[in-house]
Order: C-alpha cells, then structure tokens, then sequence
C-alpha cells in the first residue's frame, strides 16, 4: 500500500520547504524552475546508468539512486510551490502520491511502463518535466529499476539534505564552496559516510561528519 509512506513524504516535503527557505526565502513567490533542474538530475542518472553503446560502461548504482533524490528535491519543490500553502501542499502531494498509473500519456502516445526498459522511463520522466508535469508512479518505477526502496530513498534524502545544507553554509550559493575534496566529490564522501548512519541518528551528526571531511580534504 502506497499510503504507508504518507508520514515519510510529509516529512521529507517539510524539510525540503526548509531548505527552500535558506536557499531563498521568497522561493514560493519566485518560481523558480524546479522541473528544469529536475530534467538537469534525470540527464544524469542516464550518465550514471550508461548510454553509450560504442564504448563499454560500467552501471553506478548508488550515484543513480543519488540522482533520483534529487530528482525528488525538485519535485517536492514544485508541488509546494504550485499549492503555495504548506497545508495544501501536504494534502496535493498525498493524492498525487497515491494515485497508480500503469500507463502514462505523453505528447498523444500511451506508454505503458511495465514495458518500458529503464532509460526510456528515465527519457519520459524528463519529458515530463520539460512539459511541467509529473507521473509519481513513473518515478516510483525507476526507483525500483535503480534497485532502491522507499526507505532507502527516505534515508537518502535525509543525507542529501544535510549535504545541500552544507553546502549553502559554505558558500555554494557564493560560489566559494569546493565540491571536489581530494579529487573525489563530496557525493561520495556522502555516500561513504552513509555506510554508518541512520536517520534516526540526527542530522546534526551526520552534518558534523560531512564538516570534518571538508576541513581535512578540501581545505
């Protein structure tokens, strides 16, 4: 049943309104382009995944589960954006959530998405996005082609939060934040870091993790 993440998803829309406040705090009257930024993070989950067949490639599972939480950022985004109230974003997020699609509809053709190998949803997932649109059931089918549960995804999405946040502390929006620590970027501190954490260990630990990296790699 799709309603059990219900609290999840509410918690995860109110921590992104939070992080929208810091990136912008007059983000609801801005409109800034969230689906754009989200076709920008489904472009590189097909990077990740591999498209090109004249060379051979090696498929990066967690930085494609990486993507689709951003993706997820910036879907989250829109949906509070558009309600433009926290109450009815809560409320618009849940019906869409719920909803079940096995088949989407897109520029006059049916796509059925059992049928669908991974880069062709992914492809229809930012076709979506370019028409200001989103299908949560074609997300969620992805989701289960890059292997990821909701969970997982939960948890991904409490980190990523932390990292966007300190990365806006240290200068992102400046321009003066360094994403590449020792030749690795911080994602994958991120994704090493995770190996030992929880969210129900606290964002601030994990937070403190990614601050004394930064200051021994990047620095």
């Amino acid at each position: 049943m799709l309603s059990q993440h219900n609290d999840k998803l509410v918690t995860m829309l109110h921590y992104q309104e939070q992080l929208n406040n810091v990136f912008d705090p007059e983000w609801r009257i801005n409109r800034h382009a969230y689906l754009r930024a989200a076709t920008v993070e489904g472009a590189e989950f097909i990077e990740h995944h591999g498209y090109k067949w004249w060379k051979a490639q090696r498929k990066d599972v967690v930085q494609m589960q990486l993507e689709l939480v951003d993706v997820i950022h910036f879907y989250l985004s829109e949906v509070a954006r558009v309600a433009n109230d926290p109450e009815k974003a809560k409320v618009a997020l849940l019906d869409a959530w719920n909803q079940e699609e096995n088949v989407v509809m897109f520029d006059g053709q049916a796509y059925v998405l059992a049928e669908l190998p991974t880069l062709e949803k992914v492809d229809l997932m930012i076709g979506l996005a370019c028409a200001k649109r989103i299908s949560w059931s074609l997300y969620r089918a992805v989701m289960v082609d890059a292997g990821m549960s909701f969970d997982q995804l939960y948890s991904i999405y409490a980190a990523k939060n932390v990292l966007n946040l300190f990365r806006q502390h240290n200068g992102d929006k400046q321009g003066t934040y360094i994403k590449i620590w020792a030749g690795r970027e911080d994602n994958q501190y991120l994704e090493d870091l995770m190996q030992n954490w929880q969210p129900d260990h606290g964002m601030d630990v994990l937070y403190a993790r990614l601050s004394e990296c930064y200051q021994e790699f990047a620095r």
